[in-house]
């Protein structure tokens, strides 16, 4: 029988409540998944633990208040902060994530299979819905196997 792994979850929010409805969402009804979290409150603190430490998903809202223009004011200004994580990400290493967002229109064009969008007003279970759907691709059970393999072929 294999034992599910632990999966490593980084929250970017600024908004510190956000976090605890996020850990609270899927410590229920995951069908024994288990979720590591870490939490950040800064965009460029999330930014930079992505690129020295390791996770398999990451939560991420698309704007971020003491730098963007108000998204519901300037709809039409696009440097929303969330959008520029994801950029840079995708440079650093492959996470899939969900943009979990009061604006969920601002990155509506960026989702696929390993990007999804839901709105913070949603139900709970949407957020579920997403957390399994990305898990179901097996990308990031997948990405962990690589990484390892690779470890394992340089040291060993």
């Amino acid at each position: 029988m294999m034992t599910m792994p632990n999966w490593r979850v980084l929250s970017v929010d600024d908004d510190a409540d956000m976090h605890k409805d996020l850990e609270r969402i899927l410590s229920s009804r995951m069908n024994g998944q288990d979720f590591e979290f870490t939490s950040v409150t800064s965009f460029d603190e999330g930014l930079s633990l992505i690129g020295s430490h390791r996770f398999d998903l990451i939560f991420l809202d698309v704007h971020e208040d003491r730098h963007d223009p108000d998204p519901s004011e300037n709809f039409e200004k696009e440097d929303q902060r969330g959008e520029e994580l994801l950029d840079s990400l995708k440079s650093i290493r492959f996470v899939p994530v969900i943009f979990y967002t009061g604006f969920p229109s601002k990155v509506k064009h960026l989702e696929s299979h390993v990007v999804k969008v839901v709105d913070k007003g949603a139900p709970p279970a949407e957020v579920r819905t997403a957390v399994s759907a990305i898990l179901e691709t097996g990308l990031p059970l997948l990405t962990r196997h690589i990484e390892e393999q690779s470890r394992a072929y340089i040291w060993d």
